[in-house]
C-alpha cells in the first residue's frame, strides 16, 4: 500500500514537471505563420486580431473592397478554434501600386504570448494611386495575448504593449 502511494506521488510529480514546462518557458521561439491576401481597405492605421468568425465577418463587411452586386460580402472562413487572424494596417497612403505588403519580420511564441515584430513598410511603388497597405497573418495558435514590436503603423508606436 505504501509503495502504491509513492508511485502515485512520483507520477504526479513527473506530470507536474512536464506540464510546467510551458508555464516556465522563458525564451521566445520563432513560429511559422501564413501571410494572406484579403481584399479590404482600412483607412486608419491599426493592428487588430480575431479569434471568432462573427467579429471577423463584421470587420470584413465594413472594410471590403470589391464588387458586391448589392449582396453583402462574405468573409473568408478560418478555423478560429486553433488559429488567430491578425491584421496590420498602415492606413491611407498618397501613392503606391499595391495594398498587400510583407513587413512582418518575425513571429515568436512564449507560453501563450505571441510577439510580432514589424519592420519598415517598404516602398509601395511608383504608381500614382491611393493605397491602403496591409498585411494579414494567420497564426497557428489561438491567443488574445499579442505583443507588437518594431515599426508599428502610424501613431501606434505609443500603443500600450508595444
Amino acid at each position: 500500500m505504501k509503495s502504491n502511494i509513492h508511485i502515485v506521488i512520483s507520477t504526479l510529480l513527473v506530470l507536474l514537471v512536464f506540464s510546467a514546462c510551458e508555464i516556465i518557458d522563458t525564451e521566445f521561439q520563432e513560429i511559422d505563420y501564413e501571410t494572406l491576401q484579403i481584399s479590404t481597405r482600412v483607412v486608419e492605421p491599426q493592428v487588430i486580431h480575431f479569434n471568432d468568425y462573427e467579429s471577423w465577418s463584421m470587420f470584413y463587411r465594413r472594410n471590403y473592397i470589391g464588387i458586391t452586386n448589392n449582396n453583402p460580402p462574405v468573409a473568408p472562413g478560418f478555423d478560429f478554434d486553433t488559429n488567430t487572424l491578425v491584421g496590420i494596417f498602415w492606413g491611407e497612403q498618397p501613392s503606391g501600386c499595391s495594398h498587400d505588403i510583407e513587413a512582418v519580420e518575425r513571429v515568436e511564441r512564449r507560453s501563450n504570448v505571441i510577439r510580432i515584430t514589424i519592420g519598415p513598410m517598404g516602398d509601395l511603388g511608383a504608381c500614382r494611386m491611393i493605397t491602403y497597405p496591409q498585411q494579414y497573418l494567420l497564426l497557428p495558435r489561438r491567443t488574445n495575448h499579442i505583443q507588437f514590436m518594431g515599426e508599428l503603423p502610424g501613431s501606434l508606436e505609443n500603443m500600450p504593449g508595444s
